[in-house]
């Protein structure tokens, strides 16, 4: 007995150094862990994000995120960070010290220029058509979104984009000039809708576009970005009242293009028209201020543009 009661001595002694050992090398893990469920009273779940996480560097948003805020701002990255990641559905808590916590949820949900300016950092693949917030008596927050491309659209996008990206003939060319080809292609190959019923026709959106050929400016937009994503070229969209075009990071600057005011005669053309292909904003507007007026708060990006 005497011998078996050494042994466990002996044992708890090792197992004591190897925790403290422990510990001592992963203090810093540990203590952070430790802090943040302190301070989120809870465990927050965070699944892996999707194919289609934009992983640029945007000025508005960072894709540094704790998902435990503290302002407003860190609310509105919580958001843009939850449609980056391409989640339907996902669930925060506000943290007690932050009081208005509730309240800037609750205003943050009901602007819709803001969620539509967030839902322009994020690839219209993980972008919404509408978004539900969902507030709870434990101070939990959820989202879910009803996305803008079901996963059939996106692989029948997807499809068309494989067979039009060899034509293109890209491999070799710089930035400036891939962006071109896609630019003309997409002038060349769509007639503006100018019917009432461009939500019923699908020209909205990329599916109308490149499957049915018709498009109004958001078509346009998305198709671009689409494309734009799919050779790594950092983008975003900027929307005004009634009009949404790109803004594109070339050779360490943002650049507007907008390719629907650069169709000539809104019908299906081989003549192509850069007036409005990778300008800056002073050239943006002087050409138009009407419909290309927007919120410069809302889009960071603007301001070195």
């Amino acid at each position: 007995m005497r011998i078996l009661s050494g042994l466990l001595k002996i044992w708890l002694i090792l197992l004591m150094v190897y925790a403290i050992c422990f510990i001592w090398n992963n203090q810093d893990e540990i203590i952070t862990l430790g802090y943040n469920i302190f301070k989120s009273e809870h465990v927050i779940d965070i699944k892996e994000a999707n194919e289609y996480k934009r992983y640029y560097n945007y000025t508005k948003y960072t894709l540094e995120e704790d998902y435990i805020p503290n302002s407003k701002e860190d609310l509105e990255n919580i958001i843009f960070n939850y449609l980056n990641n391409g989640w339907e559905e996902f669930t925060f808590y506000c943290p007690h010290e932050y009081e208005n916590c509730i309240n800037d949820v609750k205003s943050i949900s009901n602007d819709p220029v803001l969620l539509s300016s967030i839902n322009n950092y994020v690839s219209p693949f993980n972008s919404f058509s509408d978004l539900y917030t969902k507030v709870k008596s434990d101070n939990s927050i959820t989202f879910e979104v009803k996305k803008n491309y079901s996963p059939e659209m996106i692989d029948e996008i997807n499809k068309e984009v494989d067979l039009i990206i060899p034509k293109l003939l890209l491999d070799g060319c710089d930035t400036k000039l891939k962006i071109k080809r896609i630019h003309n292609y997409i002038i060349s190959h769509v007639e503006y809708d100018k019917s009432n019923d461009y939500k019923t026709n699908g020209s909205s959106n990329a599916y109308g576009l490149l499957k049915n050929k018709k498009a109004v400016c958001s078509g346009y937009a998305d198709t671009m970005a689409i494309f734009l994503d799919r050779i790594g070229i950092p983008n975003l969209k900027v929307a005004s009242n009634n009009h949404v075009w790109n803004l594109v990071y070339v050779d360490g600057k943002w650049l507007h293009l907008d390719a629907t005011w650069d169709d000539p005669i809104n019908a299906v053309t081989t003549d192509h028209r850069y007036d409005y292909f990778l300008i800056t904003t002073q050239k943006l507007l002087e050409l138009d201020t009407d419909e290309h007026t927007y919120n410069e708060e809302l889009y960071h990006e603007l301001k070195e543009a």
